[in-house]
């Protein structure tokens, strides 16, 4: 049964007083890759936008190394104040495509592209193609916002398609452990040193299909902070299959004892969720109590155990918390194949899904990549009128909306289709604390990532 509420009604908009909190994940330096396989279509994008929500110009100025030149590259240019811009690699030049592997660390050419920026700014990372149809995004976080820890879990590949997570150091030598763990039980402990450099060769934990291999999941552990790429060439949907990747958040360490005065729960929506992967604290303690529950009940009340991922399938549910004592716990969600609102019956893609503690106050200025496309937003329900859209209060525009029950009606989720507003451009602002995701949706494909976040 659906349960969200349709509406749309009339306030007046009296203006807004803009302060500006600067999210945790907007920056000036980052380091990211692309991960995927040659399906030798001429129609490959390798691209990433940028935001500068400044009113100055933003120099931005980067290097990569060309696999094709075996030479370092550089580029520079200038973004407009409040201005939107993009770059496109040729992918001859970035991508790496000879994997194999069922569980190792590879040795791939230097995959790394370091990128500053004057000012402080947002970075979206996009992969596409046509003919198959395959899209995601993912939000680059700065360098500021990675870390030494990280566990990750990803929807399975179809056959013979890959699970590639690439290592990418930022200015130190790192010395990384990757643990893998199936269904729970450990397989391998895998030790490597990443070169900082540029022009070193890097390494990329590579996973190719195999039915032993189902329910893996990887816990890396480096000497310094390093960015993480983490994708699937290819997720079976019920139109075919899509491409899939993200940037995890680093894990938080938890030193088994301290418990927080109020939890720091995390919530959002699951119609359209197969898979929520919750990842446990770095910590010497062995295992840590959590609580998950859907709008009818409890689901789990229990010690999970701390050195791999804990996968929860929602189906059949609209809403879903996960509370915990300490603001250790981090978790991603895996969306698949759309539902009645976003429209779309295929797609898969994955973000993080993001804690009270990450929530953010101010503006995230934003722009769409494609008319099909929505935000879902997460607030308070007493500040329902007090979040705007381009100077429009959310509730002035048609929205789904549903007063989460979990959250013991303290919360609320918003749906909002930008195509009613159709702009180049977007401005989302609350005096309050929020989060949103972005869902793109196109030809029976889905793309989405985290608008921003704190650490």
């Amino acid at each position: 049964m659906k349960y969200l509420i349709f509406i749309s009604l009339i306030f007046l908009f009296h203006g807004i007083n803009y302060t500006y909190s600067i999210p945790h994940t907007i920056g000036t330096e980052f380091v990211f890759s692309y991960a995927n396989i040659d399906r030798k279509h001429e129609t490959d994008h390798y691209k990433f936008f940028l935001t500068n929500d400044n009113n100055v110009s933003t120099i931005v100025n980067m290097q990569w190394w060309s696999i094709k030149k075996n030479a370092q590259q550089t580029a520079s240019f200038t973004l407009k104040p409040y201005g939107v811009d993009s770059y496109e690699f040729k992918k001859e030049d970035i991508l790496f495509t000879q994997y194999s592997g069922y569980g190792q660390i590879s040795e791939v050419p230097e995959n790394r592209i370091m990128l500053t920026a004057s000012s402080p700014i947002r970075i979206v990372s996009q992969v596409w193609t046509k003919k198959p149809d395959f899209q995601d995004l993912y939000l680059v976080p700065c360098t500021k916002s990675v870390g030494k820890n990280y566990m990750v879990q990803l929807p399975e590949p179809s056959e013979n398609e890959f699970q590639l997570i690439q290592l990418l150091p930022l200015k130190q030598d790192a010395y990384v452990n990757v643990t893998h763990y199936v269904n729970g039980k450990f397989l391998t402990k895998s030790t490597t040193t990443l070169k900082a450099n540029m022009g070193n060769d890097q390494q990329v934990m590579v996973r190719q299909y195999h039915p032993t291999m189902i329910n893996s999941s990887y816990l890396i552990e480096a000497s310094v902070p390093i960015a993480i790429v983490a994708a699937v060439t290819c997720v079976s949907t019920q139109s075919g299959c899509d491409y899939t990747a993200y940037m995890p958040q680093q894990l938080a360490s938890w030193d088994g004892v301290t418990t927080n005065t109020y939890p720091d729960n995390k919530f959002l929506l699951t119609e359209n969720t197969k898979n929520v992967f919750i990842y446990p604290p770095a910590t010497g303690a062995q295992s840590i109590p959590i609580q998950a529950n859907n709008e009818n009940t409890t689901v789990l009340s229990n010690n999970i155990p701390t050195l791999y991922t804990y996968q929860y399938n929602p189906s059949g549910t609209v809403e879903y918390q996960i509370t915990t004592v300490s603001s250790s716990l981090r978790a991603s969600r895996h969306l698949i194949n759309g539902d009645y609102i976003l429209g779309s019956n295929g797609g898969s893609c994955l973000t993080n899904i993001l804690s009270l503690s990450n929530f953010i106050t101010g503006r995230t200025f934003f722009a769409p990549y494609r008319p099909s496309s929505f935000i879902e937003v997460y607030t308070k329900e007493t500040n329902m009128n007090s979040i705007y859209l381009n100077n429009i209060p959310l509730v002035n525009l048609k929205s789904h909306v549903r007063v989460l029950s979990v959250t013991k009606y303290a919360y609320v989720a918003l749906i909002i289709d930008l195509s009613q507003l159709n702009a180049d451009s977007y401005l989302l602002y609350s005096d309050d604390k929020y989060i949103a995701y972005y869902i793109d949706t196109w030809e029976n494909k889905m793309a989405c990532y985290e608008l921003g976040y704190n650490n």
